[in-house]
Parts: C-alpha cells; sequence; structure tokens
C-alpha cells in the first residue's frame, strides 16, 4: 500500500441512529413566546437530570429553548424577533471560550446576514412606495402618479426575501442541532471533553476542533447512510489540519478547517456518539505515527472506522462513548479517577479561528 494513502485519516463511527429527531418545523416568532422560552429554559434539558448550576458553564445553554421555539413558530419572513442575534452572540462567545466549537457558527452568520439585508431592501422599497411590507398586487394597483413602479420589482425583491429566509431557517436549525449535540456531549462525558478542549497543535498553539451536526452525512451514498459520525484530521507541514489538499480533493463533503480537527455527526446524534468520535480523535492525536504505520501494515484488512479486532482507536472510541476516559496507552483501562471531582475548563482563545 502507498503510505501517502493514509496520510488522511478517515474515520467513520459505526452507529446506527438512536432516533430521528428531525426539525419538521422551521424557524421562528415573536419575542414574547421565545422570551417566554428563556424564562423556561431550565426546563428545557430537564431531561439530562443535572443541576442548573453544571448546565449554565455551557453558555448557549438558557438561549436553546428559546432558539426551538423560534423555529417552530416563526412562518413568515416579516416577523423580527431579538432571538437569533441573541443566540449568534451566545455561539460566537462560546467559540473564544472553548476549543470544541460549533462548526455551523459561519453559515449561520453569513445567511442572517444575507435575510436581514433582503428584508431591509424590501422595506426600504414599500415604505417608498407607502404600501405595506406584504403588498398585494390589489395594493400595487391603487397606486398613483410618482409611486407607480414596477409590480415585478416588488415581485423579485419578495422572493429574494423568502428565498434567503428560508436558507437562514435551514441553517439557524442545523446551528441548534449541532449545540444540542454539543451540549449532549459535555454532560455525558465531561472529562472528555475537558481533555479535548485543551489540545495543543505540533507547534504549540491552539487547536480548535469545529462540531457540525447535518441532516445525512452520506445521502449520495446509500451503502453508508446508516453510519452517523466521523472525524477528519490529517497533517500538514508538520501541523494537524481537517482542511488540506488531499482532504479537498478526496472528501469534499467533509472539509474542515485550515491548522483545526473536524467531526460531523448526524442531526439527532446522542452525547454517547459524539463521545465515541471524541474517543477516535483523542487516540488519533495521540498515536498519529503509530496509527498510520498500523494502517500500512494491516493494508486491505484494515476495517474503515478503526473498529477492527485490537484496533485502538476503536477501543478508545467505545470507553469514551460508555462515559469513561481512556487512558493514554495500552493497555486501555478505565480510569475512575480521571471521572471524579472535575471542573469545567475554559480555555480563552481570541476569535473563533
Amino acid at each position: 500500500m502507498c503510505r501517502m494513502r493514509y496520510r488522511v485519516l478517515f474515520f467513520i463511527c459505526l452507529f446506527f441512529m438512536e432516533a430521528s429527531k428531525a426539525m419538521t418545523s422551521l424557524p421562528s416568532q415573536t419575542d414574547p413566546c421565545a422570551n417566554a422560552a428563556l424564562a423556561s429554559g431550565t426546563t428545557f434539558y430537564c431531561q439530562f437530570s443535572h443541576r442548573d448550576s453544571v448546565l449554565n458553564k455551557f453558555p448557549t445553554y438558557r438561549y436553546l429553548a428559546a432558539v426551538e421555539v423560534y423555529l417552530r413558530i416563526t412562518t413568515t419572513p416579516y416577523i423580527t424577533s431579538i432571538t437569533p442575534s441573541y443566540f449568534i452572540d451566545q455561539l460566537q462567545e462560546r467559540n473564544k471560550l472553548f476549543l470544541i466549537r460549533n462548526g455551523s457558527l459561519a453559515n449561520l452568520e453569513k445567511a442572517f446576514s444575507k435575510y436581514k439585508e433582503d428584508l431591509n431592501k424590501l422595506k426600504q422599497l414599500t415604505l417608498a412606495l407607502g404600501v405595506p411590507l406584504e403588498a398585494t398586487k390589489r395594493d400595487y394597483r391603487a397606486l398613483t402618479g410618482e409611486q407607480i413602479c414596477d409590480w415585478s420589482l416588488l415581485r423579485q425583491k419578495r422572493k429574494a426575501l423568502w428565498k434567503s429566509f428560508r436558507l437562514f431557517k435551514q441553517e439557524l436549525s442545523v446551528a441548534y442541532e449541532t449545540e444540542v449535540v454539543l451540549l449532549g456531549q459535555y454532560l455525558h462525558n465531561r472529562r472528555l471533553f475537558e481533555v479535548l478542549n485543551s489540545l495543543a497543535n505540533l507547534d504549540g498553539s491552539a487547536l480548535p476542533i469545529y462540531v457540525c451536526a447535518r441532516p445525512a452525512l452520506f445521502d449520495s451514498e446509500p451503502h453508508l447512510q446508516h453510519l452517523s459520525g466521523l472525524v477528519v484530521l490529517s497533517r500538514q507541514a508538520g501541523l494537524f489540519s481537517s482542511d488540506t489538499p488531499s482532504i479537498r480533493r478526496d472528501h469534499p463533503n467533509f472539509v474542515g478547517r485550515p491548522r483545526a480537527l473536524a467531526v460531523f455527526v448526524e442531526i439527532g446524534s446522542s452525547g454517547s456518539i459524539l463521545s465515541h468520535e471524541y474517543g477516535h480523535l483523542y487516540y488519533l492525536y495521540h498515536h498519529w505515527e503509530a496509527y498510520t504505520e498500523y494502517m500500512e501494515k494491516m493494508g486491505h484488512r484494515y476495517e474503515i472506522g478503526g473498529h477492527g479486532p485490537g484496533d485502538g482507536s476503536g477501543l478508545a472510541a467505545e470507553l469514551a462513548e460508555e462515559g469513561k476516559m481512556p487512558d493514554l496507552s495500552m493497555p486501555w483501562a478505565y480510569r475512575p479517577s480521571w471521572n471524579s471531582g472535575i471542573e469545567p475548563i475554559s480555555v480563552a482563545v481570541e476569535g473563533e479561528e
């Protein structure tokens, strides 16, 4: 086997989805409902059976209920709410405090900005014409004199607004679902979260991990549709990265970030599934050279996904899935002391990148 074939490690978690938590309803409603959800944020995650003091250490916790309400009851781009802005602000803050970051934030910011821009353009036009924001063709026909304009212009701007609104709703839903999975993992295996949240790249710089939930990971590959998670990492110029020429060539749908790692999971994944992926990542980070040599030695006998007999990556992932902290070296032994007396660690890093 060619050695370079294994310079990109593309690990797939061999998991079936436990449940589909599909977001069938997309974005948002007015602030009274959203604010009510903010006030009841504690009950939103009572399913986790954790005290509020633990949940509050996760910056976006109290905003998730509001976003859920916003996604469920807002069906028109003409109703505005402060909820998306607050949620984006909290995601930005979270991505500064933690190295484990919501990888959907950049797309959400872009989509929200476009939606607001299109809404403002339509507002300006309808204000100049003296017609309602949701003006119909009947309203248009009532225009006289200098107010008359081409109806197609108003229709065009409204069409653009609805298009950007639908995209924004989609990106907000993905960012929300990603944050739910991140919180689930944080509560399922906090020790592993804290360890991965403090990784350094090979040059001593911080090593972010971007996590993103998707509706389907392998929608174009039916034989892989039962899989629900994967980790993407490689080495380029002596540094870990999830965005290299080889990844862009061989896995364009799963390109991460330069000088950062990437994890993809399906929407609705549990905290244990994301912990499983973190287990793979944890092992590979500490055993990169040894594992690439192991893959070469195994050749065609190597099982994609790292779950072959005696595969250290798979063993670490299974321990992590169980909520245990893998040891750094073989034999893989559960260290109970690592799972007690845990205090969350925040890593202050300026900027998102």
